[in-house]
C-alpha cells in the first residue's frame, strides 16, 4: 500500500513537472518572421507597419514583417527595420536587419520616436460590434489604476468605407472598453469591442473595413516601450445590405425566374 501511494505520488510529480516544462517551452517559443503580412482567416490580412508618429498617424517607409511567439507563444508583434533597438526584449534571431518586437515605441535610426503599428484589413464590410480584438502584455491585472506610462500605452484607429479614417482612439478610450478575457491563465489579456469604442468615441455603431493598432507617444510614454502583443484580430461579420438595396434586387431576381414562366403559359395558351 506504501509503495503503491509512493509510486502515485511519483507519477503525479514527474506529470507535474513535465506540465512545467511544456509551459516554460511554449513562452519562450521560437520567435517567427513571417512576412510583410499573413492572413489569419478568410477575410482577413494583418500587414506590418513601422513609422507611426504625430506627421505619419499610420506608418511610414521601412521593410517591417508580422512576426509571431515574441515573448509569448501564439502571440503577434511587429518585426522593424532600420531603429536603434527596442525595448524589454527588442532584438534580433529572426531574419536579417529585423528587430523582433511588439506594438510600440522606437528610436528611429534618425532618432525620432516612432511606432510599431499591425493594420487588419477585412475583405468586405463587416458591422463593428462584431469584431472583438484581443489583445496582451499591458503588464496590469485590472484597469482600475490605468496604463503604466512606464511600460505601453495602445491607440486603435478605425477605418470605414474605402479605407477612410473614422477616428483613432486614445489610451483612456481604448482602456474604457477593456474586458478581462475569459480563461486566460494570466490576467493580463484582454477584449476590446469595437463597436463599443465608436460609442465611446462618440461615433456611430457602423461597418468598418479594418482597424491600426499602434502604440501611442503624447502622453508621457517613454522609448524604448516594453511593448504589447496582438492575440487574436477578430473575424468579424459581414455588414447586412440595406432594404433599400436589396428590394430592386430582389425585383431583379423575380423578373428573371417569372420570365420563362410566364412564356410557358403563353405557349401553353396559343396551343
Amino acid at each position: 500500500m506504501i509503495l503503491q501511494m509512493k509510486l502515485k505520488l511519483l507519477s503525479f510529480a514527474s506529470v507535474a513537472a513535465v506540465a512545467a516544462l511544456a509551459g516554460a517551452n511554449s513562452a519562450h517559443a521560437t520567435v517567427m518572421d513571417l512576412g510583410p503580412s499573413i492572413s489569419p482567416s478568410p477575410g482577413l490580412t494583418i500587414t506590418a507597419v513601422q513609422g507611426i508618429d504625430a506627421s505619419n498617424p499610420f506608418g511610414q517607409g521601412g521593410a517591417p514583417q508580422v512576426n509571431q511567439n515574441f515573448e509569448f507563444a501564439g502571440s503577434t508583434g511587429v518585426a522593424y527595420t532600420g531603429g536603434s533597438g527596442g525595448g524589454k526584449g527588442g532584438k534580433g534571431g529572426g531574419t536579417a536587419g529585423l528587430t523582433n518586437f511588439g506594438l510600440g515605441l522606437y528610436t528611429s535610426s534618425g532618432g525620432t520616436v516612432e511606432s510599431t503599428g499591425l493594420k487588419a484589413t477585412f475583405s468586405a464590410p463587416v458591422a463593428a460590434s462584431s469584431v472583438t480584438i484581443t489583445v496582451e502584455d499591458f503588464d496590469i491585472q485590472s484597469v482600475a489604476g490605468g496604463f503604466r506610462t512606464a511600460k505601453v500605452e495602445p491607440n486603435i484607429s478605425i477605418f470605414g468605407a474605402n479605407g477612410a479614417l473614422i477616428g483613432t482612439a486614445t489610451p483612456s478610450q481604448v482602456l474604457a472598453n477593456m474586458q478581462a478575457a475569459a480563461g486566460a491563465d494570466k490576467g493580463d489579456v484582454w477584449n476590446v469591442n469595437v463597436g463599443g469604442l465608436l460609442k465611446t468615441m462618440g461615433k456611430s455603431d457602423t461597418t468598418i473595413s479594418g482597424y491600426l493598432l499602434s502604440a501611442d507617444s503624447s502622453n508621457g510614454e517613454r522609448t524604448n516601450s516594453d511593448p504589447y502583443l496582438l492575440v487574436s484580430a477578430g473575424a468579424g461579420i459581414p455588414s447586412v445590405p440595406e432594404t433599400s438595396t436589396v428590394l430592386p434586387l430582389l425585383g431583379v431576381l423575380g423578373l428573371i425566374i417569372g420570365a420563362p414562366i410566364a412564356r410557358r403559359r403563353f405557349t401553353r395558351l396559343a396551343q
